[in-house]
């Protein structure tokens, strides 16, 4: 029923959760849990609370957030690293990469169409694109950048203000570097050069997750 996708914070006698459904990649084969706390100090029976609590969507995993290397367990794998540094920290740009704008919407929507579409099986499954209406709209706010190296267009970077969990900053919501200019570090100094050129407060953290 509807009341069944709520998150829930359970009590036990070995700790406190709160968590909830989702579904790997918006895919309805791939249900895991989200534990958004808990108190639990044997992770085995956290395993064993989330499995019962959710029977009726037979999870297979369930997804906590840790310091690094902060889970150790047989059966623990890295989903998902989050990275955040203040805009004045970050090293400087490489002077050949630059971002402008988009003059037509349609070359980016066509750089992100093209680079996903070669991942490898694997990824793709994990993995999607910005929508085209949410590039449409940070093209409209100027949120959305091309990465030029050498009088070239390399790929697409879109940054707005946002949020990864607990952390508020300025939120990388789209990077794509273009197969064909891969492996030079683009990415890396089209995002040293969004910090010391186009953030609002240097003082504020530049966040994203690989």
């Amino acid at each position: 029923g509807p009341d069944d996708y709520l998150h829930r914070l359970i009590s036990t006698r070995w700790g406190r959760l709160l968590g909830g459904i989702r579904f790997y990649g918006r895919d309805v084969s791939r249900p895991f849990v989200e534990i958004v706390a808990h108190s639990f100090d044997d992770l085995d029976r956290l395993c064993d609370c989330v499995a019962e609590e959710w029977t009726m969507f037979a999870p297979r995993a369930m997804r906590l957030h840790a310091a690094p290397a902060g889970l150790r367990h047989p059966r623990v794998v890295l989903d998902k690293t989050i990275h955040a540094a203040r805009c004045r920290e970050i090293r400087v740009s490489a002077p050949q990469v630059t971002l402008e704008p988009f003059t037509r919407i349609e070359e980016a929507l066509s750089l992100v169409a093209a680079r996903y579409r070669e991942l490898t099986p694997d990824l793709a499954r994990n993995v999607a694109p910005a929508g085209a209406d949410d590039l449409r709209r940070w093209h409209a706010t100027g949120h959305l950048h091309a990465m030029c190296a050498r009088a070239s267009v390399v790929g697409v970077l879109a940054v707005a203000p946002g949020h990864i969990g607990w952390i508020d900053g300025e939120e990388i919501l789209e990077e794509v570097v273009d197969a064909a200019h891969g492996g030079h570090g683009y990415a890396v100094h089209a995002q040293a050069f969004w910090a010391a050129h186009l953030s609002p407060d240097r003082d504020r953290y530049l966040i994203g997750t690989i």
